[in-house]
């Protein structure tokens, strides 16, 4: 069967056969994303495909801080709250989000909130550049340390604080989509979210083909791996960003300095058994050095990655060692970076020029 090309919206292509005219599919908007369920199947699962949905509707209805109704939203609204009582789903996901800020070295955070209003990322008022003293005024109401969760109540420490899902919320949407799909017995399908991705099964006996956009030119790939029961996701500063003073600012905070992200990374994707972690850690590589992301992917056997980064006109990138035979560059003489070993057990890096 012939293969094409499909964009999703973030940074990953799907690379797939076409789906016969029996399988299903749904394309919608969900947090403001184009969302893609397609079940490779030959019979009618239409309304297991609609139960999916209504998965991915309820998590925006707790973790989707743009609508003003969410359980997120009403927390936020609060500027007087010292504790708060959350759901058990609430719960659950803080303390993910604890995990993941200890695991990746502190650059995944939720409540990096006021520091994005800060610098305008998500409304159209004229952008400046933030003082030092706002920065480290914005930067005190954002720390997970100042939150502590006692049964089912959220404590703050700083009233003002805000907290925001969304470098988690999209994956956590694809996983209850996925789960849904699953516990109806559906055996291949994909569900994409804006560049999130799960594969279901198989693509025709061979595990579905991913590919990773070009950083600078959205309409290619640079290259693509192979997964099957497996996620993942990107995060790129090409996508979402603003201009001050002729100079581009990634959407991505780091909340360790209270700036956009300044990494050299231009794009950075994760593999995992989880989209919810895939899509978390992919935002806290795109702030972490290279060396320090692949440190912790060599340490856990669910995690891989590629991290493009732009040095001196050149792309690098950042294989680690479980994708090493898998990724393949395109444009390449062999379609392979050139690999070495590094101080790191089992890492790759590659480079084209």
């Amino acid at each position: 069967m012939k293969k094409k090309y499909v964009l999703f919206l973030l940074a990953i292509f799907m690379l797939c056969g076409c789906f016969n005219k029996t399988n299903n599919s749904r394309t919608f908007i969900l947090m403001g994303t184009t969302v893609n369920i397609k079940v490779k199947d030959n019979t009618n699962v239409l309304n297991i495909i609609n139960s999916s949905i209504d998965a991915m509707k309820q998590v925006t209805n707790v973790f989707n801080r743009y609508d003003p109704n969410s359980e997120v939203s009403q927390i936020n609204k609060d500027k007087e709250k010292v504790s708060v009582y959350i759901s058990e789903e609430f719960k659950n996901m803080l303390e993910l989000s604890f995990w993941l800020n200890k695991r990746s070295l502190g650059a995944f955070d939720i409540t990096v909130g006021p520091l994005e209003e800060l610098w305008g990322f998500y409304d159209d008022r004229p952008k400046f550049l933030p003082t030092t003293e706002q920065i480290r005024t914005a930067i005190k109401k954002c720390s997970m340390d100042n939150l502590k969760i006692k049964g089912n109540d959220l404590i703050f420490q700083d009233p003002e604080m805000e907290l925001d899902f969304n470098a988690l919320a999209k994956g956590y949407a694809v996983d209850a989509a996925v789960k849904v799909l699953k516990d109806n017995g559906i055996k291949r399908a994909i569900v994409d979210a804006g560049g999130d991705v799960y594969c279901i099964g198989d693509n025709n006996g061979q595990g579905w083909h991913v590919g990773v956009r070009d950083p600078e030119k959205k309409d290619n790939i640079v290259g693509f791996f192979t997964i099957s029961n497996k996620a993942a996701a990107t995060s790129g500063g090409y996508e979402k960003f603003i201009t001050i003073k002729d100079k581009e600012y990634p959407h991505i905070i780091d909340p360790r300095t209270g700036y956009p992200a300044d990494s050299n990374v231009v794009s950075s994707t994760v593999l995992s058994s989880k989209c919810t972690i895939a899509d978390a850690l992919a935002t806290a590589f795109f702030v972490l050095h290279p060396e320090q992301s692949l440190n912790i992917v060599e340490s856990d056997p669910d995690l891989e990655t590629i991290v493009i980064t732009k040095e001196n006109g050149s792309f690098k990138y950042y294989v680690s060692s479980g994708l090493k035979d898998n990724f393949k560059l395109i444009g390449v003489r062999d379609q392979r970076p050139e690999t070495r070993r590094q101080k790191v057990k089992r890492k790759f890096v590659g480079r084209i020029s």
